[in-house]
């Protein structure tokens, strides 16, 4: 069996308000993606490579991802939100997705 040639799996809308900034992939082809939505049509993207990640959202600005677990650890999240990183963290095979959670989940709303 062949291959195929990459296609978008998945396009999404931005739901923000026009002029807001606009997400992009940028650099490298990440090697794991996630998308969240929540109930209140808030928009997140996760994307990681080897070792590293970026957490993208409307809320936060799409133009500056969080990169750093010091910068996550100050993000207000719900727990649905926290449960979705913390599942990111641990599929992209980041040791710190339990510690995350854990600590997170005594604090969330």
């Amino acid at each position: 069996m062949g291959y195929f040639l990459a296609r978008p799996l998945l396009l999404v809308s931005n739901r923000h308000v026009e002029g807001s900034p606009i997400f992009e992939v940028t650099g490298e082809t990440p090697k794991y993606t996630s998308y969240f939505e929540n109930v209140l049509g808030e928009q997140w993207v996760f994307q990681s490579g080897e070792g590293t990640f970026s957490l993208s959202g409307g809320d936060i600005g799409w133009a500056e991802p969080i990169t750093t677990m010091a910068d996550l650890g100050d993000l207000v999240l719900q727990t649905p939100e926290i449960l979705w990183v913390a599942a990111c963290l641990y599929a992209a095979k980041l040791d710190c997705a339990v510690d995350f959670a854990t600590q997170r989940l005594g604090t969330a709303r």
